[in-house]
């Protein structure tokens, strides 16, 4: 028979693992927050291993168990989170598994030895607000099947915003598109237990656009939630902003308003909960994350879209370094090439006569290893600049965002193979921020920018 639900705030210690230990995994598994738990060493000989994996049917999680037999039965079980730790307690208690081994963000293993000791090796990282990693990695089983628009099933701002047809058949071009929306649902319904679970929830939605994903926000806040939303969609484009509004007043969603402007101007009377920002491209949505974080936003998704400050600066490296170089009469080539003509150069000048003969090689400066020669292999390819800069900006948007008091995570947003641009940053602002964390983000930061050489748009905003 499976143990009580434990529902302390702190939970006691049990068979060897610290409360600390039970509360995190029960907090872990009830929200998701694992990919696989493996049971092994089974001390029924007639069983291989038993695994739990979690999944969504119908926009609820479940966990299920599977028992593989030596000869090669399965046996499968559903059940809730809740559950499912409960289970997984008991499996520890009855000493069936020596061994369990748990994957999500991180690993943790536990194994009972002989003298039933229980060794403990915990790297798993968990949030407080749950963020499922079945969702998050899309790993979750029959994920096409729980979306939570159905193809086939008519939504009206699908339609209005030309998504569907009538019947609500999705048109075979906007299949990306719907996927997602879906997924970007998704993410909410993970950062959702971090919004406010009462009163009215305001979203902004700055650099708006034609507001696919703000829309499908709307209507599944409102309809599966049952809230009231009160979103702002923002943009300089007078044409896309009538259009919205048009779209907004058509569907009757009332909490749902825009207007024509530059963020740079916006001052709401309100802290916004939930901040969008959503494939503003290049240094805009740097400009979005800033009066985000200005206006004190609760929990923040950004979509970049091009990053060109940074490639551009890097160029700029390079060529600068490059005319210094020419200037001083030094070639421009790969610093360990260099090192190496002078290595052959030296071995020259010890089995020739001539002192003379090679003064000229021998004189020769060589590049000092700089951060820009030592990325050289990198930076002398245009496509992989422009690569490289991409990671380093989000790397360092993710950081900056780190250093005003937010936990940050980055995830897709949508197959990689139906869009490069596919990279979410996920914000929540953390309720008592770790000076120590911030701090240290904040270094982690300026050493960065440092090292590559360039000053982004948002270091101007870091903390002094």
């Amino acid at each position: 028979m499976a143990p009580p639900a434990q529902t302390e705030d702190e939970l006691p210690s049990f068979q060897g693992l610290p409360a600390s230990l039970c509360k995190k995994l029960q907090t872990g598994i009830c929200t998701g927050q694992f990919q696989k738990i493996t049971c092994s060493m089974p001390a029924n000989k007639r069983v291989r291993h038993l695994t739990a994996k979690p999944f969504w049917k119908n926009g609820v999680m479940a966990v299920q168990w599977e028992r593989q037999e030596v000869d090669g039965k399965v046996f499968h079980k559903n059940m809730t989170p809740k559950a499912a730790f409960e289970t997984l307690m008991k499996l520890i208690k009855s000493g069936d598994y020596r061994q369990y081994h748990l994957t999500g963000e991180g690993t943790l293993a536990l194994k009972r030895t002989k003298k039933q000791k229980l060794l403990i090796s915990d790297h798993w990282h968990i949030t407080s607000h749950g963020t499922s990693l079945a969702m998050q990695t899309g790993q979750g089983h029959n994920r096409e099947k729980h979306y939570f628009f159905q193809d086939g099933e008519y939504e009206p701002f699908l339609y209005h915003l030309g998504i569907s047809d009538k019947t609500g058949r999705v048109y075979d071009k906007k299949r990306a598109k719907f996927r997602q929306i879906n997924r970007f649902l998704q993410i909410i319904e993970d950062i959702y237990p971090a919004l406010p679970q009462n009163g009215t929830l305001y979203v902004c939605d700055l650099c708006c656009g034609k507001s696919y994903l703000t829309f499908a926000a709307y209507r599944y806040l409102t309809k599966a939630h049952n809230r009231t939303v009160d979103i702002c969609g923002m943009d300089r484009k007078e044409d896309v902003i009538a259009l919205c509004r048009d779209t907004a007043q058509a569907l009757g969603y009332d909490g749902m308003h825009f207007i024509c402007g530059d963020i740079n101007d916006y001052h709401p009377p309100y802290a916004p909960h939930l901040v969008l920002s959503l494939h503003a491209c290049d240094i805009a949505t740097d400009v979005v994350l800033y009066h985000a974080q200005r206006l004190g936003a609760g929990v923040i998704l950004s979509t970049p879209c091009c990053q060109h400050e940074l490639a551009a600066q890097l160029r700029a490296n390079v060529t600068e370094k490059k005319a210094a170089n020419q200037s001083n009469g030094q070639t421009v080539s790969d610093p360990t090439r260099t090192q190496g003509v002078q290595d052959q150069q030296t071995t020259e000048d010890a089995s020739h006569t001539n002192p003379g003969q090679n003064a000229e090689h021998t004189t020769q400066p060589i590049l000092s290893y700089t951060a820009d020669n030592l990325l050289f292999p990198i930076l002398h390819h245009g496509l992989l600049t422009e690569k490289f800069a991409a990671v380093c900006t989000d790397a360092l948007r993710s950081t900056w965002l780190e250093a005003m008091g937010y936990e940050v995570a980055t995830v897709e947003l949508i197959d990689p193979e139906e869009t490069p641009k596919n990279l979410l940053i996920r914000a929540v602002k953390r309720t008592r921020p770790d000076e120590t964390r911030c701090a240290h983000a904040k270094e982690q930061y300026k050493a960065m920018c440092a090292f590559l050489g360039v000053h982004p748009f948002l270091q101007r905003y870091l903390p002094q």
